[in-house]
């Protein structure tokens, strides 16, 4: 009697299980079981590339689970988006060496549609500028020693920063002229529509420039903007300072970036314009 097929939970093929590969021989081949793999915690299918370097037997989505935008450290919050560019002979190096080297739970990789293939985006939790500094000096120290191949950020000309700065929560320590000291920190509208119209003001463009290292471009652009109304949303999100998001002001007008002394500039410099 012919054995009874079943179909290859990677390529859909049928096959006899007796033939099978993997640790529950649902695989029809050696390939299929090598380049692909059912995670532990949802069970799904998933290319090798997707597995979480920190538990070779979890999908990196249910690592992400654990990610969480809840901030660390005192106020003023920020967390930045960092754009990076890879290539298809290191992508997977790139990818799992960068989560290796930034602390558990601090920050998440994700695609990006303005980057290429084999381009990610790697996103922080809201974070204090100390925590910053010693989640981050980590990364650039591994960056310098080559651990992620030709990674690159500044020279691909597809690569941005964002920083976003939090609007509210958590005490603020930083700032000497609080009254009383250690009070919870907000952004007010008025600050707001500040740093909106400073950052906007055509006089301003050439410090601006030279801060974000690039100009006005399809993904960041620079608008006339009043007091009156600068802190309002206007549902475009290409905006120098992007106002969509509930929590947070986005700050997009800077280049990408994998130098140590430019992030922390970038990291810095809304919190600075702040207080």
């Amino acid at each position: 009697m012919p054995a009874t097929l079943v179909r290859c939970v990677a390529c859909d093929n049928r096959f006899d299980p007796s033939n099978g590969y993997g640790e529950a021989l649902e695989f029809c081949s050696e390939y299929c079981a090598t380049n692909f793999f059912r995670c532990q915690g949802c069970r799904s299918i998933f290319s090798h590339r997707d597995r979480s370097v920190r538990s070779g037997n979890t999908c990196r989505w249910c690592l992400r689970e654990r990610f969480t935008y809840t901030p660390i450290g005192d106020a003023p919050h920020v967390g930045v988006e960092v754009e990076v560019e890879s290539n298809g002979e290191e992508f997977d190096m790139a990818y799992s060496e960068t989560l290796k080297a930034l602390p558990l739970n601090f920050a998440t990789l994700k695609e990006d549609g303005s980057l290429s293939e084999y381009g990610f985006e790697i996103v922080s939790r809201p974070a204090s500028y100390v925590e910053h500094v010693a989640a981050w000096r980590p990364f650039f120290a591994a960056f310098r020693s080559g651990k992620f191949g030709r990674l690159q950020a500044w020279s691909t000309g597809t690569c941005g920063l964002h920083v976003h700065i939090c609007r509210n929560g958590g005490l603020n320590t930083l700032n000497p002229f609080n009254s009383p000291p250690n009070d919870i920190w907000q952004l007010s509208q008025h600050a707001q529509a500040l740093l909106v119209c400073f950052v906007n003001l055509p006089r301003h463009r050439d410090f601006i420039q030279c801060m974000a290292g690039r100009d006005a471009n399809s993904y960041t652009t620079f608008q006339k903007k009043r007091m009156a109304t600068a802190a309002q949303r206007t549902g475009f999100k290409y905006e120098a300072v992007n106002l969509e998001h509930s929590n947070t002001l986005e700050f997009r007008i800077f280049k990408g970036t994998l130098k140590e002394q430019s992030f922390f500039k970038a990291l810095v410099f809304p919190q600075t314009l702040s207080l």
